[in-house]
């Protein structure tokens, strides 16, 4: 589980639990303890993982800890940023399979939702827990044995998508000062959240095309075409030179979960999540009602 000695607003009141377990404490001479500090925002090799950002703090990451020198006062921010690349890395480095993905799940089995950061990951999780699904994660997607590990209840929206009030969703929403998106958090109600980790069903890749017609096309992936999409969306060696070894072990996993999983490619055009998301439910309800 994760113990800290930090105050996690956004964890309030949720058990967490992690495998293996994770301690989160306080260190103010992290950078005294680093050789090289000219790395713009993170590196990674297979002994330990850095994660700067200097509007709220530098974190040291290693397979059971994570070290952080807090450089904001916002602790709000400080959790966002600590349960994003941080806790990657610490999968990673755990031998995890980590992507940043979304995920829900029906009657046990999961969907995982990758794509680029402003494709609408959260908003489509969002749109399925409001038709029955729990929700797992949203944004760090970590998977073992091709089952997804369950997150933190919380989804992200930016401006232009707020959700209405619902009731599967808290509105006493969390504002995050450094985020360049700006967007807002909204715990997830317990009820609509999956605390059990869920096999691998199904996954889409979300990809935004060029178009002057709004369309939305879904094909099965053939083989490996949607690799480099994958590769792109999941944690490995920062720069991957740093770790040869540890980036071997990552295409691996990688490997093994194409093998393992149905990939479905959703090549969408923008401003038309909507039609996607309609496409993606129908597929979905399709795969849980013959229950291929």
């Amino acid at each position: 589980c994760i113990s800290s000695n930090l105050e996690l607003p956004v964890l309030e009141s949720q058990k967490i639990c992690t495998s293996p377990s994770l301690t989160v404490f306080l260190n103010d001479s992290i950078e005294d303890e680093i050789e090289d500090f000219s790395f713009p925002t993170s590196k990674a090799t297979s002994n330990y993982a850095l994660v700067n950002r200097p509007e709220v703090g530098l974190f040291k990451i290693t397979s059971s800890k994570i070290e952080i020198k807090i450089k904001t006062h916002n602790l709000i921010d400080l959790s966002r940023v600590l349960l994003g690349l941080p806790l990657g890395y610490f999968f990673l480095l755990n031998n995890f399979l980590c992507l940043h993905a979304s995920a829900i799940a029906k009657n046990d089995s999961a969907f995982i939702f990758i794509g680029r950061s402003g494709y609408g990951k959260s908003l489509l999780a969002s749109d399925l827990i409001h038709k029955g699904f729990r929700f797992i994660t949203e944004d760090i997607c970590v998977i073992r044995n091709n089952f997804v590990l369950p997150s933190f209840p919380m989804v992200k929206f930016d401006r232009n998508y707020f959700p209405k009030e619902s009731k599967y969703l808290s509105f006493n929403d969390f504002k995050f000062s450094s985020d360049k998106s700006d967007r807002r958090g909204f715990k997830v109600n317990l009820n609509s959240f999956s605390e059990l980790k869920g096999r691998v069903h199904k996954v889409y890749v979300l990809n935004q095309i060029s178009s002057q017609d709004n369309c939305v096309l879904m094909n099965k992936d053939q083989g490996f075409e949607s690799v480099n999409l994958i590769m792109d969306s999941c944690f490995k060696p920062n720069p991957v030179k740093f770790d040869v070894d540890l980036m071997k072990s990552v295409m691996n996993n990688v490997s093994s979960f194409i093998t393992e999983n149905r990939i479905i490619r959703v090549n969408f055009t923008k401003n038309n999540f909507e039609e996607r998301n309609k496409m993606i439910l129908e597929d979905i309800d399709k795969e849980l009602e013959t229950g291929n």
